[in-house]
């Protein structure tokens, strides 16, 4: 037969046991925001340069009131990720949508020399630090369907 002290230890153990359980699952398993967590704060304060060099705001060639396509990516990343996003945007134009490719780099000469590996056009050079300005991604490439200048839906391109 079990005496009172024994039953109070167990009772005490296992209280102990389910605040640590739930500790944890809070703490480490259930995130409070998602990692994939997107967005663009003022398209109207983003600066980008055409292939020629022409400064433009962001917002001037994101319609007012249709869908556009962007798809937004580093030099650096997955080539084949990059490839995956540029066929989506060619096959979206081919279904009538406006489609552009921001590369977020800092000389545009290098720029210039990559993109001539696409039957893709127009690019637009985003400087690096108006992505890290403006835009929110964990992750590049991205593909991001704006809907009369807001971010509508967003989707990542990864290694397969």
């Amino acid at each position: 037969m079990m005496k009172r002290k024994d039953i109070f230890y167990n009772v005490s153990i296992g209280v102990m046991a389910a605040a640590i359980l739930i500790v944890v699952i809070f703490k480490f398993v259930v995130n409070k925001q998602p990692v994939d967590s997107f967005s663009i704060n003022g398209i109207e304060n983003i600066s980008v340069f055409d292939l020629d060099g022409t400064e433009f705001e962001m917002s001037h060639l994101i319609s007012k009131n249709d869908e556009d396509y962007c798809l937004i990516f580093n030099l650096k990343d997955c080539h084949s990720c990059v490839f995956d996003g540029v066929a989506m945007l060619k096959k979206l134009r081919a279904e009538g949508k406006t489609c552009t490719g921001f590369v977020i780099h800092d000389n545009l000469e290098d720029v210039n020399g990559w993109t001539i590996n696409f039957e893709f056009r127009p690019f637009f050079m985003m400087k690096t630090l108006e992505f890290f300005d403006h835009i929110k991604s964990p992750i590049t490439p991205v593909l991001v369907k704006f809907k009369k200048q807001k971010v509508e839906n967003y989707k990542y391109f990864t290694p397969h």
